[in-house]
């Protein structure tokens, strides 16, 4: 089940973390659910190829700077995101058209072998050249990893790594699969509350901050935005430094606005609303996520209940 160019370029470029194709429960008989392994039919995580931030003014436009592996890495987790491990060929054989080459993977080569962010067996790691010293992977052509200076000084092809694949994190069990949205129970605060006092009342009505961990819910959540013209909403992730925690331990999928979280905006994630124009209305609108102070005053808790 390919993935073509356009195709994949279009979804990307949507909202920067945007589901591809949703994991799915497994059905009855089939093998116990393998994080490390080829999903069903799960083409299955989320990705986002991101850009090569660093560069310099030059008199013909921006001058790619070296990009480090390990930053590229930060950039992904800063998403709620990981750099993208490949688990198998239908897997890798999605992506191997996508624009951006060379870009970062989350693989890396020594003398020991191939390994990866996730600890899964990286699935190049049996075909890609190996290393006598410590190196990166970057995807440098259609289903070929190149162990480089993880700096992102490439000799072969003389370069600069590009961009970078992100993916959000398989969950680690079948219980954290997403579940259908439509089974779940959302309750809203009736006053806005800290991101402390969301959690307690969610708590004392059996419920957590909601976690989006899914397309099909952030279409839930846009139409009970719009249908109810709610303001804006807690979600149940705070950022810890490095990574985004959940309520639920369970990865989640994010939205942002601007397509990349403002991270000197606090540690807690808020939905945003504007003004919905396409009626001649007073209703709001989903229009995505952004990174709060925990403290802030005029969010509603956003409850959810399976």
């Amino acid at each position: 089940m390919g993935v073509s160019r356009v195709v994949f370029a279009t979804i990307l470029g949507a909202a920067g973390c945007d589901v591809v194709f949703p994991l799915e429960t497994p059905d009855a008989g089939a093998p116990p659910y393998d994080p490390c392994g080829a999903a069903y039919d799960d083409p299955g995580v989320r990705y986002a190829l991101i850009d090569n931030p660093n560069t310099i003014a030059g008199p013909d436009g921006p001058i790619l700077q070296p990009w480090p592996w390990l930053s590229a890495r930060a950039d992904c987790q800063s998403r709620g995101m990981d750099l993208a491990v490949f688990n198998d060929i239908h897997e890798a054989g999605q992506v191997d058209a996508a624009d951006g080459w060379p870009y970062w993977i989350g693989e890396t080569v020594n003398p020991a072998g191939w390994a990866a962010v996730d600890a899964c067996p990286p699935f190049f790691g049996a075909n890609a050249r190996a290393s006598p010293t410590l190196q990166c992977a970057a995807i440098t052509s259609a289903l070929e990893v190149t162990p480089t200076s993880c700096d992102g000084v490439m000799v072969v092809p003389d370069t600069i790594v590009k961009s970078a694949l992100c993916e959000t994190p398989r969950p680690l069990t079948a219980d954290c699969l997403p579940r259908d949205p439509a089974l779940a129970t959302y309750t809203v605060s009736p006053t806005p509350l800290s991101f402390d006092d969301a959690r307690t009342f969610c708590s004392g009505i059996d419920a957590h901050v909601a976690v989006v961990d899914s397309l099909a819910e952030w279409n839930v959540i846009s139409k009970l935005t719009l249908d109810g013209s709610l303001g804006r909403l807690w979600l149940g992730s705070t950022f810890n430094g490095t990574t985004w925690e959940t309520e639920t331990h369970c990865p989640a999928v994010y939205s942002w606005t601007n397509r990349k979280p403002d991270l000197t905006g606090g540690a807690c994630a808020a939905t945003v609303v504007a003004p919905d124009t396409s009626e001649d209305s007073a209703k709001l609108r989903l229009d995505g996520l952004a990174v709060t102070s925990c403290n802030d005053g005029a969010v509603f808790a956003l409850c959810e209940s399976n």
